[in-house]
């Protein structure tokens, strides 16, 4: 096969990398990109290799970029079902599921917080939310 301009690889690679995103298993991704772009298994590899090596320095990134990533992640999956799968009984579920996940990587429901504590000179907070207190029994059992 014929050299692919700077340009197509670039394509390509975006591609591939969409691909990674919906979730496809490295079989299948390696079959699509041989089917896809007509090139042989060798040349299939890097494509997917390149594709995740662009990720690799965006793994030091703080948490913020990365919960974006992941509402993100989250909307794929919601605008990748099917009209027939959202109407049905497991699809609402998923729908609901998608949507809670979502709820709480936005911060729209205060985070759970488990107090242990028995000690009188070390006081709970009293303003915040959802404090669950869980007594420390004396008898030493």
């Amino acid at each position: 096969m014929s050299k692919a301009s700077t340009l197509e690889k670039e394509k390509r690679i975006q591609s591939v990398m969409g691909w990674i995103i919906s979730g496809m298993p490295t079989y299948k991704l390696l079959k699509k990109v041989k089917d896809t772009f007509k090139v042989e298994n060798r040349q299939a590899r890097r494509y997917i290799n390149e594709a995740f090596n662009r990720w690799k320095p965006e793994a030091d990134e703080n948490i913020e970029s990365k919960r974006h990533a992941r509402i993100d992640e989250l909307k794929e999956i919601l605008t990748g079902m099917s009209a027939a799968n959202k109407k049905t009984p497991a699809g609402i579920r998923t729908i609901l599921a998608v949507k809670k996940e979502m709820s709480k990587l936005e911060n729209l429901y205060p985070a759970k917080r488990f107090i242990h504590s028995n000690d009188p000179d070390n006081p709970l907070p009293e303003n915040s939310t959802q404090v669950s207190i869980f007594q420390i029994p004396e008898n030493n059992r």
